[in-house]
């Protein structure tokens, strides 16, 4: 899906280990799981609303969350060498008209620096436009 191919190149430049990518339900304040990136779990991820879970404030809010120090009973990211937690987590809202219509949930286990964000935050709103349309 066009989701996960974002998310595949956003790994190669910015070099995250897992993603997710949720998008707005149509004529809703849902946003769903349209993409994933290296997801391991045993659960699905949950849809949320507009301002409920991290993701879901970052589209409230339009605009880069980062969090650092995840704890360890978090999602691990896994290889056939082995596993590990990463230690970061961004969300990207993706912007169209001022309005957040998806958001990228991003793992990795380096801290994104000042340049990697304005790459996300330009994105956030060069993705806007082209999702949307994908969106209705």
């Amino acid at each position: 899906s066009y989701s996960e191919k974002v998310m595949n190149n956003i790994a190669k430049e910015i070099e995250i280990v897992q993603g997710l990518f949720y998008a707005k339900a149509k004529k809703s304040n849902l946003f769903k799981v349209a993409g994933e990136y290296a997801f391991t779990g045993d659960e699905k991820p949950k849809d949320f609303k507009l301002g409920v879970t991290l993701p879901g404030q970052a589209a409230k809010d339009k605009d880069l969350l980062i969090i650092e120090e995840i704890p360890d009973n978090y999602y691990s990211a896994e290889s056939g060498l082995g596993k590990s937690i990463p230690k970061h987590l961004i969300m990207v809202p993706i912007i169209n008209k001022n309005t957040s219509v998806a958001v990228m949930e991003l793992g990795t286990f380096k801290e994104i620096n000042s340049a990697e964000q304005k790459v996300l935050k330009d994105l956030s709103l060069q993705l806007g436009d082209k999702i949307n349309k994908f969106i209705k």
